[in-house]
């Protein structure tokens, strides 16, 4: 009885290292549309938790005080006072007139007064680039009639992105026009990045 050996031949050097460079071309060309998914996942969570808790916010405090319009109009004493206790944030800093909101997830909002209280939400807090459209959107608290008329298109909505639109096609060109509109857009999106979002997330 003859016992036969199967011979396995090995990969020689050159074939190891074409191999290594096929993987590493194709994890190039996947790996930063994998970053940008999970970048737009990460991101939309985080404006939907902001945008949630601050319209709860609002909810509580109009609750306890009758109606929006009765708000004391010291934006200081408003944002001290009445909003900061209504929210679950890992510390608060202020400069003047204006407030820096550090949250547990590691975002942040800039609050500063002007025509309505503007709402400067960074999903990845003092991070770069601090742009408008990949990592920081704008909001607006108004307290006024003739302001919710002029920013919401509705008196009776107190806080939502600093331009609203009432078609997503309007939207899109406003995001595309001035990345400081972009908010709108998400909004229009439930707060999602859709696929012809126009700006890489950072």
């Amino acid at each position: 009885m003859s016992i036969k050996l199967k011979i396995i031949q090995g990969f020689t050097l050159g074939e190891v290292l074409i191999t290594l460079g096929i993987i590493g071309i194709v994890a190039a060309m996947t790996l930063p549309g994998i970053i940008e998914r999970y970048k737009k996942y990460e991101y939309s969570t985080r404006i939907k938790k902001f945008n949630t808790a601050f319209s709860q916010a609002i909810l509580q405090i109009e609750a306890e005080n009758d109606s929006a319009l009765q708000w004391e109009r010291d934006d200081t004493s408003f944002i001290r006072n009445m909003l900061l206790p209504k929210l679950k944030y890992a510390k608060a800093i202020q400069d003047y007139g204006t407030f820096k909101i550090f949250f547990l997830d590691g975002s942040m909002a800039g609050l500063a007064t002007g025509a309505c209280l503007d709402v400067i939400y960074d999903c990845n807090g003092e991070k770069g680039p601090n742009t408008y459209g990949a990592d920081r959107f704008d909001f607006l608290m108004c307290f006024t009639d003739a302001t919710r008329r002029q920013f919401f298109g509705n008196k009776n909505k107190f806080f939502g992105p600093q331009r609203h639109y009432t078609s997503r096609e309007a939207a899109l060109q406003g995001c595309k026009t001035n990345s400081i509109n972009c908010a709108g857009l998400l909004e229009q999106d439930g707060w999602e990045f859709k696929d012809d979002y126009p700006y890489t997330l950072k």
